[in-house]
């Protein structure tokens, strides 16, 4: 089997479709739930019914979410303290593992697909691949998550598709539209002028193309980072604050997230996807989390973690 990357989805042996979580897994493999099968799914893949995994919003409405998780699905283990919706799972019991990056079929079977790889590269200078149910073999999808191979290369991208003809970027009204409430609901002390600020960020790399959604996602070399969830560590439980100007945001398009402050003192981790895309260099932000200490082969790594509990505070 290929080596798994950060959201390549993959098909296990009990049906469930997963997403992947992070880089550099070895052989216990780490993801978040996708699709799960069910005789009233509206989605076929692979000739089976599948409906979206009913996540609910909020962390205190997540409830026994470990126990009724590793009893619906045996091969799942949870419990990852920084990450508590994540599940592992042995890399033995990947069925289906398509590559991302390996797209030729689907153009050749989705004509509206092809012309928006072409528009996208129609000079051949990006490494483009596709993420999501459509990858699995999907024939229906209501968005499109494009790959970028570089974060440096989605920035390009993103700004040269500005002056194509039948593209258009996201409105950060029409994408906060769409996820304030989802927002608000999962992060209750972050402020609704923080949130909109966030969004408007992650709007940068949204474009209607021919009037289909794009979501462009960057993926990088594996050997910049570790694999966080394997990694021992130790979380201090009493909170902490402070203010940071982000000065590095590399690897604010990765997960998990990390921030670096202009004076690379104070590394902020954030493992929700929802902070994707959502800090820009300049921002400034106040906000606390607990602090956490990871021991690599090389060095001790010491950051503050967000979680739900978290406030943070956009002050610019």
């Amino acid at each position: 089997m290929r080596k798994l990357e950060d959201m390549d989805p993959v098909v296990l042996e009990n049906g469930v479709i997963v997403y992947i979580s992070g880089y550099d897994q070895k052989d216990t493999l780490y993801g978040k739930i996708a699709y799960i099968l069910s005789s009233e799914g509206n989605k076929i893949i692979q000739n089976r019914k599948y409906i979206k995994y009913p996540f609910p919003l909020g962390d205190s409405k997540w409830g026994n979410f470990k126990e009724n998780i590793e009893e619906q699905f045996p091969d799942f283990i949870c419990g990852f303290d920084l990450d508590p919706h994540v599940v592992s799972f042995r890399k033995e019991i990947v069925k289906c593992s398509p590559d991302p990056f390996e797209v030729f079929s689907i153009m050749e079977n989705n004509p509206k697909i092809s012309e928006i790889f072409d528009l996208l590269d129609n000079r051949k200078r990006f490494k483009l691949g596709i993420i999501g149910s459509i990858l699995l073999g999907s024939r229906t999808y209501g968005d499109l998550d494009i790959l970028v191979y570089g974060k440096d290369k989605l920035d390009e991208l993103s700004e040269s598709l500005e002056h194509c003809p039948g593209v258009r970027r996201m409105l950060k009204e029409e994408l906060l539209q769409k996820q304030l409430h989802e927002y608000k609901t999962i992060f209750p002390n972050i402020s609704e002028r923080t949130i909109a600020k966030m969004i408007n960020n992650r709007s940068q790399s949204r474009f209607f193309i021919n009037n289909t959604e794009i979501s462009l996602w960057a993926r990088y070399d594996r050997t910049l980072r570790t694999c966080f969830y394997e990694t021992p560590h130790d979380v201090s439980q009493e909170r902490v604050q402070t203010r940071i100007r982000v000065s590095d945001d590399t690897f604010t398009e990765y997960f998990p997230v990390v921030l670096k402050d202009e004076k690379n003192l104070d590394r902020i981790l954030m493992f929700n996807r929802f902070f994707r895309g959502a800090f820009r260099n300049g921002d400034e932000l106040f906000l606390d989390g607990k602090k956490a200490t990871f021991y690599t082969d090389k060095e001790d790594l010491e950051f503050i973690v967000i979680d739900y509990e978290s406030f943070i505070e956009l002050e610019n």
